[in-house]
């Protein structure tokens, strides 16, 4: 592959795992991912991105035209085509995690028995107690309460875990090391010129009603 693939190559990648911690957490915040996008990303890249419905899929796309373009070995296209299989089902399976309702009435159900349960339990270890440790009670019930909360706490977290995770510092590895790679072969991140003519129609771009909005709205 020529420097300008790789370089391509290694922005597409870099900007999957952008796209995939934005898609799976607040979407209605795009500016975030302009933000993040605009620094590893041309600029005609960029408006592509941001016009795609589903940017982790588009970020797919883009490698897989990528590696198509670079006429690789037959054993090399196999390898990449497995890697790209490998991160379709990376993405599926965040979205379904992120997507998949959690009943309400779980958690409240669980909150209301911890909670009657907590409620009632001094009242059995009243009688357990000599009357001069009774006032131990109150300490004791706090901390069960405490720790037994926090248990559900955590349950509700580790239901949706991307709000918890260091995801910010494992994209910033996946770009940092692209880049090293590109370093060492004395290869620029933009390689590619940029192409000035408008993206081309897709079904997994916007319309162009959106298309016109999003440009006013960056002030072109």
């Amino acid at each position: 592959p020529t420097a300008d693939l790789k370089a391509e190559l290694v922005r597409h990648v870099a900007a999957f795992a952008r796209a995939l911690r934005w898609h799976c957490s607040d979407q209605t915040k795009v500016h975030r991912l302009r933000d993040d996008l605009s620094s590893i990303l041309t600029t005609y890249e960029l408006d592509e991105y941001l016009l795609a419905r589903n940017k982790p899929q588009w970020a797919l796309l883009k490698i897989s035209e990528v590696v198509r373009r670079a006429r690789l070995l037959p054993n090399v296209q196999s390898h990449m085509d497995k890697n790209i299989c490998h991160l379709t089902t990376a993405l599926s399976t965040c979205d379904r995690i992120y997507t998949t309702p959690i009943p309400l009435v779980y958690t409240r159900h669980t909150l209301r028995f911890l909670f009657l349960w907590l409620v009632t339990t001094p009242l059995a270890m009243f009688d357990t107690f000599p009357r001069t440790m009774a006032l131990a009670i109150i300490p004791i019930n706090f901390l069960n309460s405490m720790f037994l909360f926090g248990i559900e706490e955590l349950g509700v977290q580790i239901e949706e875990p991307f709000s918890i995770l260091p995801i910010t510092r494992f994209t910033r590895e996946i770009s940092d090391s692209g880049m090293d790679i590109l370093e060492m072969q004395g290869v620029s991140l933009f390689g590619v010129p940029e192409k000035k003519e408008p993206p081309p129609d897709s079904p997994f771009l916007l319309s162009a009603t959106s298309s016109s909005a999003l440009r006013r709205e960056r002030g072109y």
